[in-house]
């Protein structure tokens, strides 16, 4: 019996994977025909019917597994699920339904997907999962020579995600949402920025094909050859436009600092550069205090308080920010919301705070400490202000984003940092990402929150291929994977404008 961690191992069902390869149609056509001669109620439905959704289904088998052989699927097998209640049209371009279930069921009977039905008790619910089999996935790599840079998103996959309030993380439920001059102004500029990232190599030469493990255990992998893993989209929250619009979904976010320094854009060396203490900043600056100006103290070291700090300490303070700002006033004392917030937050993420308890910290002491260390600014914390913050430095990002997407100049973004080719790194001008942080920041500022407030930049220049090829290993270059990837992306044909094809119908 397999273990509540390997099942727990899993990624939420795609419904927007895509392949236009037509030697793809004829295996899913063969593959189809196949499973209706042993599945009856297969074979009732319609054969673009099964040919839409064999696909998806073959499409997501196959993109987790090259990214974790261990890897699960979650499919739900309630009707309600797929209802245009609990998942709108704009959600599901592509149209699977309910019958998605009925070609699962073919797969399983064809000895082809792994399946382990879900459980719904009081403390404990799990969806089914399900993961392909050796079988499946020799057919469809092996025999068929397909390649997995054929795994696309859909042309017009949805990149502007409205969510619900007061759902937990586990029942995020995205929102229809009637469009307007400004969530098309958005969608726009996301659909050209996509565009361009498709079209762009980004990659790490150094990365392991085993992975990286996080403090916490978990492993991070990244497949360089999809393009759906660079796929960019925005989540506002509360069902409100004014909360979070945060960028998420491309593979770097998922990476720790000390990995990004390697990423090479185009196979050339990047820079990274993000704003300090971007939070606290737009905080003071509410109340009309220009932090670095007036102040000008490092934002997270209570030293002077008895904490001893180091990185560790110096990254739970910014958790401790955002969930203690994230939290309402309610009826509980606010300072205790913000204890359990945060307890939270580590309940799901053991591992990696283990060291909390064996420093003998104290979660409420330490909140009220940091509360106490920015006294000014103290009544923002258990405000609930924390989303309105991230709708802020969202539009600082899109503000730069589109305008090195108009350049033609790739960026990526990881939510108040971002890491471009060096030679677009520093200097005055619109070709400087330093300069048009600096501009962007002063620009946001005056219109959100009508006060002056100082940017502090940080920068952190990635290695050049010399340093990477020592970190490696003496006498080693770089690993030929590396470099095969980087041919076959030249390769490519490109089409110029793949998102956002209104045309375009899957039937």
């Amino acid at each position: 019996m397999l273990k509540r961690e390997e099942l727990d191992n899993a990624d939420i069902f795609n419904f927007h994977l895509w392949c236009e390869d037509a030697e793809f149609d004829l295996y899913i056509d063969k593959l189809a025909k196949q499973l209706c001669k042993k599945s009856p109620q297969l074979s009732e439905l319609k054969n673009s019917t099964i040919h839409k959704h064999l696909k998806v289904v073959i499409l997501n088998l196959w993109c987790v597994w090259l990214k974790d052989k261990k890897k699960y699927l979650v499919i739900s097998r309630r009707k309600n699920s797929y209802a245009k209640s609990t998942l709108p049209a704009r959600y599901n371009q592509i149209g699977i339904s309910f019958k998605i279930n009925i070609v699962i069921d073919a797969l399983i009977s064809n000895n082809s997907i792994e399946f382990h039905n879900g459980i719904n008790y009081a403390e404990y619910k799990r969806r089914s999962r399900i993961r392909a089999k050796s079988n499946l996935i020799n057919q469809i790599v092996k025999n068929n020579k397909i390649s997995q840079s054929l795994i696309q998103m859909a042309r017009n996959a949805p990149c502007i995600i409205l969510r619900d309030k007061d759902i937990d993380d586990d029942k995020k439920v995205n929102v229809e949402y009637r469009d307007t001059k400004r969530t098309n102004e958005m969608r726009d500029g996301l659909i050209e920025y996509n565009n361009l990232i498709r079209r762009t190599h980004v990659d790490i030469p150094t990365f392991p094909t085993s992975g990286i493990k996080k403090s916490n255990g978990d492993v991070i992998k990244v497949n360089f050859e999809s393009d759906v893993s660079k796929f960019t989209h925005r989540v506002f929250s509360n069902n409100s436009w004014i909360d979070g619009g945060r960028f998420y979904g491309s593979w770097w976010l998922q990476l720790p600092s000390e990995w990004r320094k390697h990423i090479r854009i185009n196979n050339k060396p990047t820079t990274e550069i993000d704003f300090s203490c971007l939070h606290i900043i737009f905080l003071y600056a509410k109340v009309k205090i220009n932090y670095w100006k007036d102040i000008g103290r490092d934002a997270y070291d209570l030293t002077s308080m008895g904490y001893e700090m180091d990185d560790k300490l110096r990254d739970f303070l910014k958790i401790v920010l955002l969930t203690s700002i994230n939290c309402e006033k309610g009826k509980n004392k606010d300072i205790e919301k913000a204890r359990a917030s945060v307890q939270h937050h580590m309940n799901k993420n053991k591992t990696e705070y283990v060291w909390v308890k064996e420093r003998g910290i104290d979660i409420k002491q330490l909140i009220m400490d940091f509360a106490e260390y920015h006294k000014p600014i103290k009544k923002y914390f258990y405000s609930g202000a924390g989303l309105s913050l991230q709708y802020i430095d969202a539009l600082i990002a899109e503000m730069v984003l589109n305008h090195f997407t108009n350049l033609k100049i790739p960026v990526l973004c990881v939510h108040d940092s971002f890491i471009i080719q060096s030679k677009y790194g520093y200097g005055d001008g619109d070709q400087s990402l330093q300069w048009m942080m600096g501009s962007i920041f002063q620009k946001v500022l005056k219109s959100e929150i009508k006060n002056f407030a100082l940017s502090k930049l940080k920068f952190d220049e990635m290695l050049n291929m010399d340093e990477i090829n020592k970190l490696v290993s003496k006498n080693k270059e770089i690993p030929q994977e590396y470099w095969n990837r980087v041919d076959a992306h030249k390769k490519r044909e490109f089409v110029i404008n793949w998102y956002n094809q209104d045309e375009v119908r899957y039937s």
